[in-house]
């Protein structure tokens, strides 16, 4: 994907990179950077809050509850990744949960900036639905992931999609520091704690990954890959 110069962060893909250039850099030098410690929420469930939001440098832990259930953890999004669009689309309270996963720096980029640069240029609400649809893929290949029947296979492909080495259809670069409990594995795969803990064992004895307090690392993304083919 073609990379465009941003404030900060020269080589910053995805979304943004997708875009023509000019629109790129406005979207960018109209926003405000914000820095959030590990922790710290960015924005809640049920919030009213109308910002597009984009990863500049570290991590944010994403959390989900659309259907009353509780806030169920769903992905992780890193340097390059921008969200909040469902909300800045169909006006209504946030339907999920955004959390800085280390010290974190963010391109926030308000509704009532954008609408002034969407009266300069009509582009600008073709990008944000190109953002949608690749936001939609992403979704879609979790919920078909969910479909796999291997345990295995299952564990793996989300583990890769958490790492950003599946369906990383925003086009940012992957990350090999996963900040994810093995609770919140198990319920993203499917599968119950033992047996999540029984197949990370075997990965990491595999040289595949490495497992510490909080996170999973990404050693040998070969290795994965070809267990899922």
């Amino acid at each position: 994907m073609r990379r465009v110069a941003l404030r900060g962060n020269k080589n910053l893909s995805g979304w943004l990179s997708n875009l023509p250039r000019d629109l790129a850099d406005t979207l960018i030098q109209k926003s405000r950077l914000r820095t959030y410690a590990e922790g710290d929420i960015i924005y809640t469930v049920g919030q009213e809050q109308q910002s597009l939001f984009g990863v500049q440098s570290g991590k944010v832990r994403m959390f989900v509850s659309v259907n009353d259930h509780p806030l169920n953890f769903a992905h992780v999004a890193g340097s390059g990744f921008w969200f909040g669009e469902f909300e800045f689309i169909i006006p209504q309270s946030r339907v999920m949960e955004m959390v800085a996963a280390e010290n974190s720096t963010l391109n926030e980029i308000t509704r009532a900036v954008f609408d002034k640069i969407a009266l300069q240029d009509p582009r600008a609400w073709h990008a944000v639905a190109m953002l949608a649809g690749l936001n939609q893929a992403i979704a879609l290949g979790a919920a078909d992931d969910l479909l796999v029947k291997d345990s295995k296979q299952r564990l793996v492909s989300v583990l890769l999609r958490l790492a950003g080495y599946r369906n990383g259809f925003q086009g940012n670069p992957p990350f090999d520091q996963v900040p994810v409990t093995q609770r919140e594995l198990a319920d993203a795969a499917c599968l119950s704690l033992s047996k999540t803990s029984a197949l990370l064992s075997d990965l990491v004895r595999e040289g595949g990954i490495t497992t510490d307090y909080g996170s999973v690392g990404i050693l040998d993304v070969t290795l994965l890959r070809e267990l899922i083919v």
